[in-house]
């Protein structure tokens, strides 16, 4: 019996949570391409990040001991970058440090909703700006920094932390069922 759940608690989460990571970096890629014309209403543009909000709950529910978190970001990164800017490091340092500033706040404050909300809420505006003032960077950006912020980074933080709160509860328990 000792040895059964020594495997679960060992191999599965090592096996379960890179394949959600990258299934989560899959997920994004066809919400973009297709509900590209329900997320761009009114000229509104919403970007959801599902690979993000699946990196908070990482973090959230502190699994990430049990995996080399930090390499699959690298490599989910790079192959960010190259499918979507063509260049590597915008994404991929973005995420880095969007996941650094996620796990340094969590470690900081009390386990409670709102202060998930809180992180949540501070790593998703801090890689929406790492990305643009990279993209700013490299390239000139399609729009200018405040219709960047009114039509693009208000709508995409707002949709995403609805998302980030829809899922939490499931989220939550299947993170106690992985690592019991």
């Amino acid at each position: 019996m000792y040895q059964s759940n020594y495997h679960r608690r060992v191999f599965v989460p090592k096996l379960v949570l890179p394949i959600l990571l990258f299934l989560s970096f899959l997920l994004d890629g066809i919400n973009n391409e297709f509900f590209s014309s329900v997320l761009n209403l009114f000229g509104f543009q919403i970007l959801p990040n599902l690979f993000l909000v699946f990196i908070f709950y990482i973090l959230r529910f502190r699994l990430k001991k049990e995996f080399n978190f930090y390499i699959w970001i690298l490599i989910i990164g790079i192959i960010f970058d190259l499918y979507f800017s063509l260049s590597i490091g915008i994404y991929l340092f973005s995420y880095l440090i969007s996941a650094f500033i996620m796990e340094f706040i969590d470690k900081k404050l009390e386990n409670k909703i709102y202060n998930s909300w809180i992180t949540a809420i501070v790593g998703l505006t801090s890689f929406y700006l790492f990305a643009y003032f990279g993209i700013l960077l490299i390239s000139h950006p399609n729009q200018t920094f405040v219709q960047y912020f009114i039509f693009t980074f208000i709508p995409t933080i707002l949709f995403n932390t609805v998302l980030t709160y829809i899922f939490y509860k499931p989220a939550l328990a299947f993170s106690y069922w992985l690592v019991p």
